[in-house]
């Protein structure tokens, strides 16, 4: 997409350097606005979901297939007083600002589950395969190879509200390949399996796996 600006809001002084810091910066923003003038912004009223230094809030989710280690990965203490686990010892400058949950669990991604209403579900084997698709959609999937049904995962619902402020409401990543079709764990479709972002329970996002595709998707071939 080309976006020509209007001599009157394009800020004259931008030097090289700035302008390749703010390429770092902004990433995904659909317009640098610190190349601009503040006088050319938004109101604050039509800027939601932004952080007090004005940059839009993003969000990301990464999920870990076969866990972690928990002695390494959970923190010792309570409070602000808390110590980081080994796993976390590289973000020890963020202390201040992290907030680490223990005791969660998604009864849908468990072979045996009890629904709502009482009625109790046993999907058996396929843990590979349900639980990605469980983990941000918070249901119950089909266990089906064609009859694909999920949910709506929060990181769509959170795109939709905040997602206007950037050029991609959301970018899917994956670290290997991944497969669209056939039968990934005990009946359960591939599509469980390798998709965690769905914007309708039957349609998943697909996850790029290329990262030099994912640069030309953001700043263009060439």
């Amino acid at each position: 997409m080309n976006t020509k600006l209007s001599p009157q809001i394009i800020n004259p002084h931008v030097t090289r350097r700035r302008f390749l810091r703010g390429v770092g910066a902004a990433l995904a923003l659909p317009m640098f606005e610190s190349f601009m003038p503040r006088s050319s912004w938004a109101s604050k009223l039509s800027r939601p979901a932004t952080t007090a230094s004005g940059m839009p809030v993003r969000t990301a989710f990464f999920y870990h297939p076969n866990g972690v280690n928990l002695k390494l990965w959970h923190p010792t203490g309570e409070g602000k007083n808390f110590q980081l686990g080994k796993t976390h010892e590289p973000l020890a400058a963020y202390k201040n600002k992290l907030q680490v949950f223990a005791n969660l669990d998604h009864d849908c991604a468990v072979a045996r589950y009890t629904t709502p209403d009482g009625r109790v579900l046993n999907d058996g084997g396929g843990d590979h395969a349900r639980a990605p698709g469980v983990w941000l959609t918070g249901t119950r999937v089909a266990k089906s190879e064609k009859d694909i049904h999920a949910g709506v995962s929060i990181d769509q619902v959170l795109a939709r509200h905040i997602g206007q402020l950037t050029r991609f409401p959301s970018l899917e990543l994956i670290s290997d390949g991944s497969r669209k079709t056939g039968n990934c764990d005990n009946g359960y479709s591939c599509e469980y399996e390798y998709n965690i972002s769905w914007r309708s329970p039957t349609t998943p996002n697909p996850p790029e796996p290329n990262p030099r595709l994912v640069f030309e998707r953001l700043f263009g071939a060439g």
